[in-house]
Order: structure tokens, then C-alpha cells, then sequence
């Protein structure tokens, strides 16, 4: 719970310390959110392997108000505090029906103050001018990575540099637009997608624990997450990939095809999700099959995509392409920290050596449950895109959602047993010795 509200808290205060070609910056600023978010991972490393307890209202009223009472773009800060205050009794609420009339309000002033912002058909960034433009040429039968368009590419000396590239996600992100596009608008889509996230969170916890009265605090937590209003009104889309995941998540255990092509459609459209998934891809035996199923399924819906392209183009477009892009100085990680404090870029080697053992020391860590695999997720994400070239607040909005699943979780645990590996092997070992002495007495 406080590790949602540090890293909530944090994410805003580094993007707006974060200095730029459009704006100075605030290297204070910086470094605090920066610590927040470093703190954030920690509480998620030190909690795994703990039991379970159900959160107390207090702490929940502290992490809705640390997420809501801080400097954010979307909201309007009167109404923002006014939306905090609300959002932060809803924990506080003993009946579990009455709690739902803040959260209902609060929808209301968050609506409200995103459509303030919301100018249609323009975003001013050029991740909607990328999913808004190839939509339409898609719509006109056109190829949707033959548009080419101006990025922002860094900001040396706070002076703007740009380059030029054509669509850089996967074809779904397209496809998943076309409904939005066709009103005019594609964040209509993300704004729905969001709210699909919430509807799984509602649907993990509603399975996961007794207590409903936790279903309105979650949905708080939703509200006044500062990832959400960011994430519809500059068109980020990890919103696609994120829903995906989180009805993944809900659906593998009970309906596992439908699972499988859910996790086959996210795998299709933007990858940044993946180091939420690596500690259940380790210690989850079912999850290898499915990964491999669902990766046959994202071939399959890339591919004519890719063969439209070329796919020597449609590979560097999609994923060779971020490998020439330069290292951001106004990025959350540790590049854009030594920015602030008035460093340089750091050596690669450094940022890859630093990524291998976050990698190592988060999947290692034994989880008990769906909780404990979801943290090391969460706090994996968070670290290891420290030590990236680019990652912004967009990246740490799948660890805030992860958080929330883990919120809601419990004492859950995968229909699969957890096992590691190397004893995985150990029992096949004894499998195959058995049955070639099987075979050698007959």
C-alpha cells in the first residue's frame, strides 16, 4: 500500500523535476521523487515472502493522499485536493454501500477535470500523433507503418532535438484504436482500456479475499492514482498492453484459452509490461506453455503486418529502432538523476550489468503466493528501468497497477503449484533415469 503511494508520489515529482527542452526543471524535485521510487521497490523487495493482512483504513487514507495531495498536470490543484479529501475517506467508511458514494463522486471531479484538458483530436505528443495518424491510414487502407513521423528524441542544453520514425508498436495498438478513431479521437480507447483495468482488479479481488469492503478502497486506489488522467490524455500505450496483462491475470486460472489469446493479443502491442511477468514465468510451470502458445498467436497477427512492412523494415521499426535511440536525460532512471545532479550519461555496460542482477535478485526471491510473484513483478519493473536509456512515468504506471493486483490478492495462490526450476529438473532427471532402467530390465 505505501509502496503504491511512494511510487505514485514520486513518478509525478520526477516528471515535473525532470528538465527538458520545454522546461527548466527542478533538480530537488527530481532527486525526492527519484528517492520516493527507490523506496517504492524496496518495500515491495522487503514484503515478499511476508503473510498477507488486510490493510488497514489509515494506511489506505495515507496512500490515497499521498498519490492526490502532490503537484500532478491533469487536475487542477483545488479540485485535485477536493478529489484527494473524498477519495481518502473512503477507507474510513465502515459500510461497505456507503463507501461507494465518494468513489462515485470522485469519478465525477476526475472526469471532469481530464475533459477540461481533453482538446479533441490533438494530444500534443508524439505518441498520439503516432497511434492517431497510422489508425487513420489504416482506416484508408493504407499501411499503418508507412506514415513517418516527427519524435522527440532528447533535450541537451534544454534545446529540442527531433528525429523522424514511422510507427514504433505493435500492430494491435492500431487495431484496438480503429473504433476511437473512426469518433476521431483514439484516447476514447485508452479511457476505456483503463477502465477495464479497474473492472479486473474489481473481478481479481471480488475472487481473491471475503472482504468486499475492499472492492471500494480499490477502486479509491484507482481513482486516485495520478498515472490514470496522464495516461488517457497523452495517449501512453502501455494502457494496452497493461489491460491485457490484467485480464490475463484474471482469466489463466479458470478460463486458460481464453487466457492464452488475451496474453497473445498483449504480447502483439507493446512490450513493456514483460518484467511484471518474469518471476511467474519462473516459478510457475504453466506459465512457460502458455507464453509459448500465446507468442505463436502474437506471430500469427504480426505477420501480415510484417510482411506488408518488409520485415527486416517492421523489425527495426518495432524493435531495432530503440537500440539507435539515444539515452534521455530527462528520463526516470538513473541517467536522468545524473542530469540533476549535474553528471553525465553513464557507461551502458553499467546500465546492463545493473539490469542482470535486478533481474537475478528479484525472480530468486522464493514467493509465497500470487502477492509475493506480483511484488517481485512490480519492484523488478520499477529497477530495472532504472538502468534503461528511456523509461517514464508511462513505464512505472504497469508496477502502480501490478500493486493494485497485489492490494487485492490476498493469500491467493496460482491453480499451479509453485516450484522452482532447478527442482523441475531434478524430477525429470528421476522420470528419465526410471524409465530407461524400466526399459533396460525388460
Amino acid at each position: 500500500m505505501l509502496a503504491l503511494g511512494c511510487l505514485g508520489t514520486g513518478s509525478v515529482w520526477t516528471r515535473r523535476g525532470a528538465g527538458s527542452g520545454f522546461q527548466s526543471g527542478h533538480p530537488a524535485m527530481f532527486v525526492a521523487g527519484f528517492v520516493l521510487i527507490v523506496v517504492a521497490a524496496a518495500l515491495c523487495w522487503f514484503a515478499i515472502g511476508r503473510a498477507a493482512g488486510r490493510p488497514h483504513p489509515p494506511v489506505c487514507a495515507a496512500a490515497i493522499g499521498m498519490q492526490v495531495l502532490v503537484p500532478a498536470y491533469a487536475i487542477p490543484i483545488p479540485l485535485m485536493w477536493v478529489t484527494g479529501i473524498v477519495l481518502a475517506t473512503v477507507p474510513l467508511i465502515g459500510r461497505r454501500r456507503a463507501a461507494w458514494a465518494p468513489v462515485v463522486v470522485a469519478a465525477a471531479l476526475v472526469t471532469w477535470g481530464a475533459i477540461s484538458h481533453w482538446a479533441w483530436g490533438y494530444g500534443g505528443i508524439d505518441v498520439f500523433d503516432e497511434v492517431q495518424g497510422s489508425t487513420a491510414a489504416l482506416l484508408r487502407g493504407q499501411n499503418p507503418y508507412s506514415p513517418v513521423y516527427s519524435i522527440y528524441l532528447d533535450s541537451p542544453l534544454h534545446h529540442v532535438v527531433r528525429g523522424a520514425a514511422s510507427f514504433n508498436y505493435g500492430p494491435v495498438v492500431v487495431l484496438v484504436s480503429v473504433p476511437a478513431r473512426l469518433l476521431g479521437d483514439i484516447r476514447v480507447t485508452m479511457a476505456v482500456l483503463n477502465v477495464a483495468i479497474l473492472v479486473a482488479l474489481l473481478t481479481w479481488s471480488r475472487r481473491a479475499t471475503a472482504d468486499l469492503h475492499l472492492l471500494p478502497t480499490i477502486a479509491a486506489l484507482w481513482l486516485a492514482s495520478p498515472f490514470i488522467p496522464l495516461m488517457i490524455l497523452y495517449a501512453w500505450t502501455d494502457s494496452v498492453s497493461m489491460a491485457g496483462m490484467a485480464w490475463w491475470l484474471v482469466l489463466r486460472d479458470r478460463h486458460r484459452n481464453w487466457s492464452t489469446l488475451v496474453l497473445a493479443v498483449t504480447l502483439a502491442s507493446k512490450p513493456t509490461f514483460l518484467p511484471l511477468v518474469i518471476p511467474l514465468v519462473f516459478w510457475v510451470r504453466s506459465t512457460w506453455r502458455e507464453f509459448l502458445w500465446a507468442t505463436g498467436g502474437a506471430v500469427l497477427i504480426v505477420a501480415p503486418f510484417a510482411l506488408w512492412t518488409g520485415v527486416a523494415q517492421f523489425v527495426y521499426d518495432t524493435v531495432l529502432i530503440f537500440g539507435d535511440l539515444p539515452a534521455r536525460r530527462d528520463a526516470v532512471g538513473l541517467n536522468g538523476l545524473s542530469t540533476a545532479l549535474g553528471g553525465g550519461l553513464l557507461p551502458p555496460s553499467l546500465l546492463l550489468g545493473g539490469t542482470v542482477v535486478t533481474v537475478l535478485a528479484f525472480t530468486l526471491r522464493r514467493p509465497r503466493d500470487y502477492a509475493d510473484l506480483l511484488l517481485a513483478g512490480a519492484g523488478m519493473l520499477v529497477v530495472v528501468y532504472f538502468f534503461a536509456k528511456q523509461a517514464f512515468i508511462n513505464y512505472d504506471f504497469n508496477a502502480a497497477m501490478t500493486l493494485l493486483f497485489v492490494i487485492g490478492a490476498g493469500s491467493l495462490l496460482p491453480a499451479t503449484p509453485l516450484s522452482h526450476p532447478v527442482d523441475d529438473l531434478r524430477l525429470a532427471g528421476a522420470r528419465l533415469l526410471r524409465r530407461q532402467s524400466r526399459t533396460a530390465v525388460t
